[in-house]
């Protein structure tokens, strides 16, 4: 491995003897080539040599992703198709977020059933492969949808490439692109028990605190009991007399107005004038 010594690196550091150094005449471009060689760890291979751009690590037998790794600060392409790969943790994407240099990440044809919401976060991405991956399509999958169908790079044309490829293969949309599910999908899928949710949650807080009101308005009538007592008396008397017909129906109705209306100080100064009322025999 003298050429990975001799092209990339000025320091005398060991590269692993599974990969190997070259540059593509065509790309322009310097890669470091480790696919096929039954690789189970990405430590395997690390670090790269200094000037690496390409790492191509597929056809290996890489099933999690799951630490944030060093050495790979300076690569704009990792290539993982069809590594076997089930799980990428977001620890890993982190690896990527401090120089944002990443272009091009290639995850098709491996085990996934779900991505970790940190790509949306990789912003220097062109280019994005993730198709032929066994996808579980449920409620966690909606940031997925608004990235696929929303990422795009300043022509209009999305940054996943094989967005037709991302398919549905566990749950009760298995079949259908995760690009074409809509919020009916959304919908079959439970995904709005979580609105459900927030809903009850906020008609619980006016509950409380309607139910406090309640509570806060008994306790001041309690206090004046004695001249809303006046106000019952009334009330009742003018129900009892248009019971027998004599013509107080427009006193029932404002008697009964004012006996829900005055609450606090309302209740204290009309009962105060009902006291009056009786004292001097009007």
């Amino acid at each position: 491995m003298k050429i990975c010594f001799i092209l990339f690196s000025a320091s005398p550091v060991k590269w692993s003897t599974k990969c190997d150094c070259y540059f593509d005449q065509e790309k322009l471009t310097n890669v470091y080539n480790c696919s096929y060689q039954g690789i189970k760890d990405l430590s395997q291979v690390l670090p790269v040599p200094n000037q690496t751009e390409w790492v191509e690590a597929k056809g290996n037998l890489i099933e999690t992703v799951a630490e944030e790794v060093t050495g790979l600060e300076n690569v704009t392409r990792l290539n993982l198709h069809g590594s076997h790969a089930r799980n990428i943790n977001e620890k890993f994407t982190q690896t990527f977020l401090k120089r944002k240099q990443l272009e091009s990440l290639i995850l098709s044809e491996n085990n996934l059933t779900i991505l970790p919401q940190t790509i949306t976060k990789l912003n220097s991405l062109t280019e994005v492969e993730i198709g032929h991956n066994p996808f579980s399509c449920n409620c966690k999958m909606k940031w997925m949808i608004e990235w696929i169908n929303g990422f795009t790079n300043e022509n209009g044309e999305r940054i996943v490439k094989d967005y037709k490829q991302v398919i549905c293969s566990i749950g009760p949309k298995k079949g259908k692109p995760i690009y074409l599910l809509n919020e009916q999908d959304l919908t079959d899928m439970g995904c709005l028990k979580g609105a459900l949710t927030a809903l009850q949650e906020v008609l619980l807080g006016v509950f409380a605190a309607l139910l406090i009101s309640i509570i806060v308005a008994i306790i001041i009538i309690g206090r004046r009991w004695e001249e809303v007592r006046w106000l019952m008396y009334l009330h009742l008397d003018i129900l009892d007399k248009s019971d027998r017909d004599e013509d107080l129906t427009d006193m029932k109705y404002d008697a009964l107005l004012s006996y829900w209306y005055v609450i606090g100080y309302r209740v204290y100064n009309v009962c105060r004038h009902i006291q009056d009322s009786k004292d001097t025999g009007q």
